[in-house]
C-alpha cells in the first residue's frame, strides 16, 4: 500500500472518484469564515492507484471543493466549486477546458445518466448539464426542490431522487 503526502492545512471532505488506475483526491485547502465558511482555495489530485504516484494536479486559488465529489468521463474530469462554478478539466488535470456558472455553491457529487450530468447547488436546484464532445457544458434544464441542499442526486429509472430543506432546513 502507499500513502499521498497530505496538502498543509487542507481537508478531504469530499467524494473520491476512481476511473482507468487513477483516483482523483480533491480537497478544501482553506475556508473564510468571513463568509460563512466558504472554501477559499482547494486542489485536485490524480494519484496512480498501483504506486501512489501523483500524476496530475490542479489547485484553485479563488474558490475551494467543500463536500464536491467530481466526475471522470469521457476525456474529462469534472468538478463543482464553492463559487458555484462548474469546471471541466482535461481529464489528466494538466488543463481547464471550460466552465459554466450555476449560480450558487456546488455540494454534492457529480452524477452521470442517460448522457447528461446532474448537479445539485446549495440554493435547493437541480441541474441537468450536457457535455459536448469539445468539453462545453450546458444547461438543458433545471428544477427548484428545495431552499436549500447538499444532496448528490441518485438516478434510477429516469427519475431523479435528491433530498434537501426547507425554511429552518428541516429535511
Amino acid at each position: 500500500l502507499w500513502v499521498v503526502d497530505a496538502v498543509e492545512g487542507a481537508q478531504n471532505v469530499s467524494s473520491l472518484e476512481v476511473s482507468d488506475g487513477y483516483v482523483y483526491v480533491i480537497t478544501v485547502d482553506s475556508m473564510d469564515p468571513s463568509q460563512d465558511y466558504r472554501a477559499s482555495s482547494g486542489t485536485i489530485r490524480r494519484v496512480n492507484l498501483l504506486t501512489g504516484a501523483l500524476a496530475g494536479t490542479m489547485s484553485n486559488d479563488v474558490t475551494g471543493y467543500y463536500w464536491a465529489g467530481g466526475l471522470a468521463t469521457g476525456s474529462y474530469f469534472l468538478v463543482g466549486d464553492d463559487s458555484g462554478s462548474l469546471s471541466v478539466y482535461a481529464r489528466d488535470l494538466s488543463s481547464k477546458v471550460s466552465s459554466i456558472d450555476l449560480g450558487a455553491s456546488v455540494r454534492c457529487t457529480l452524477v452521470e445518466s442517460g448522457g447528461y450530468v446532474y448537479a445539485v447547488t446549495n440554493n435547493g436546484v437541480l441541474h441537468k448539464l450536457e457535455l459536448s464532445d469539445g468539453g462545453t457544458l450546458s444547461e438543458a434544464g433545471s428544477a427548484k426542490f428545495a431552499d436549500s441542499s447538499t444532496s448528490t442526486p441518485s438516478i434510477s429509472g429516469g427519475v431523479a431522487y435528491v433530498g434537501g430543506g426547507q425554511g429552518d432546513y428541516p429535511g
